[in-house]
């Protein structure tokens, strides 16, 4: 594979702290998605590999931290995965944040995106990796490999082992990276412009993995619980605005409890707000804890969504896929979607 001069000068940089660091942590963001899990996990097994495989990196203890659960499509990834989860352990995640000496920041563009672990990540004295996809906007790391015209972390990630020692990209390796450029390409239907994408792809499908069983894992096999929910969202909560093009759909603790949810269920529903014809910005919003309303923005045709996550949500992500975790109601973060969206229509009607 070739890569460009300058990803060359930091693929050199990782590795030797990679090399020269014996407690690596390897942390992404809460409500970890399949990049999270697949950029993050695949590290590790790539590091014993290269333990199993070449006698490298044999004194080098490796842990994987997300600060939430992983949700339902993603538990066979790691049911025999030793991961900690800090909500259900914080004081484990407090000690794994500390003994590190090397930290590896996967898929997430800032420390708030770590939830309960941000003062952790923010206080320790180790070294800090950031591998991100996502715009940064904080650049007090110690290395930044960082391309925001790539699918998706897994797909940095991929492109960094590689150059370390592709030998060592077997096929659980792969299992994990292949997961997160799917999962965060809309299985290749967005962010996927890149011939490098398709070029990761078929590397990873050429150990052995079997791509179709995998996607039927993530995507297609549903809970009934889940169907039944995702019926009352179509059927009954589902509002949509022609005049100004945006759609949106909410849902109340209460109805979440009654459909039995459960994490992960919702992952990727507010496409089906935005698939709808002439609809250029979609946004879902649930009701959470602590006055906390959940918020997932998607968009398409130029308009940026992640503008408005930061901008007005304190959130942030990708140009056409973003959420934030908003301190209100489902009332009050409706209205201020629906202006925000009124005031910029031009922008809609412009990519038209």
């Amino acid at each position: 594979m070739e890569f460009k001069k300058e990803e060359i000068i930091i693929f050199e940089e990782i590795k030797k702290y990679i090399y020269n660091h014996n407690n690596i942590l390897i942390c992404s963001h809460k409500s970890p998605d399949g990049d999270a899990i697949g950029s993050a996990i695949s590290i590790k097994k790539f590091i014993e590999n290269c333990r199993n495989i070449n006698n490298d990196l044999v004194n080098t203890n490796v842990k994987v931290l997300f600060p939430t659960e992983i949700s339902y499509q993603y538990k066979w990834l790691t049911e025999n995965e030793d991961i900690i989860i800090a909500e259900t352990n914080l004081k484990l995640a407090e000690e794994a944040f500390k003994s590190a000496d090397l930290i590896i920041a996967s898929d997430f563009n800032e420390p708030l995106r770590l939830s309960m672990c941000k003062d952790f990540f923010e206080t320790s004295k180790a070294k800090k990796v950031v591998i991100d996809h996502h715009p940064l906007f904080n650049n007090e790391y110690d290395v930044i490999y960082n391309s925001t015209e790539t699918s998706s972390a897994s797909e940095l990630v991929f492109n960094l082992l590689s150059y370390i020692n592709l030998n060592c990209i077997d096929d659980v390796v792969a299992i994990y990276l292949y997961i997160g450029i799917i999962t965060d390409t809309g299985s290749l239907s967005y962010s996927c412009n890149y011939a490098s994408t398709y070029n990761a792809i078929s590397i990873l499908i050429g150990t052995g993995i079997k791509g179709d069983e995998i996607h039927n894992k993530i995507f297609n096999y549903f809970p009934i619980e889940k169907t039944r929910l995702l019926g009352h969202i179509l059927k009954d909560k589902l509002v949509v605005n022609p005049e100004y093009h945006y759609s949106y759909y909410t849902l109340t603790k209460k109805e979440l409890c009654e459909y039995g949810y459960k994490p992960g269920y919702l992952s990727n529903v507010v496409n089906y707000a935005l698939n709808i014809n002439n609809i250029f910005v979609a946004a879902s919003f649930e009701e959470k804890e602590d006055g906390i309303t959940k918020i997932s923005f998607r968009s398409r045709d130029g308009y940026k969504v992640n503008q408005i996550a930061r901008d007005y949500f304190g959130g942030g992500g990708h140009m056409y896929a973003s959420g934030a975790d908003y301190k209100g109601s489902i009332e009050d973060a409706v209205k201020l979607f629906e202006e925000i969206i009124k005031l910029n229509i031009n922008k809609i009607d412009c990519c038209r």
